[in-house]
């Protein structure tokens, strides 16, 4: 009877969905929206991975999607283009949501890399980490 019961708190535990607020990911994606078109066509994003990247909280494992994350946040100056690293005082001003704390949390994560395009899919992915709420 026990095992039963630790079997349904663990498969509980695992169908539980955790997701960024949708208020939180309506203001990303009005942030990104003027350079959505110019990051686009200069990173060759299928429209389909770039549509709703930001309001669905969806960012595949893809080299383009990575670079086009990098794109929106140069335009942005979340990143530094010249060096790749992150602006996190940007993140903290720009980025609904992102206190100070995960700004520096997250650019510790993403300081792993040399490469700018897997820098902002780092940051990217630990920001909705840190914001996910259990829906």
């Amino acid at each position: 009877m026990k095992s039963l019961l630790l079997t349904v708190l663990l498969v509980a535990d695992v169908i539980a969905v955790w997701e960024v607020e949708l208020k939180v990911r309506e203001q990303w994606s009005a942030l990104v929206q003027p350079y959505e078109s110019v990051c686009e066509c200069e990173t060759h994003i299928r429209p389909d991975l770039a549509y709703g990247m930001f309001i669905n909280s969806h960012y595949c494992n893809k080299a383009c999607v990575k670079c086009y994350l990098k794109c929106l946040y140069f335009a942005l100056n979340l990143m530094n283009p010249a060096t790749g690293a992150v602006n996190e005082a940007e993140f903290v001003r720009q980025f609904a949501g992102v206190t100070p704390e995960i700004a520096k949390c997250c650019n510790e994560e993403a300081s792993t890399t040399t490469d700018p395009c897997e820098t902002a899919y780092i940051m990217m992915k630990c920001i909705v980490k840190e914001l996910a709420v259990e829906k």
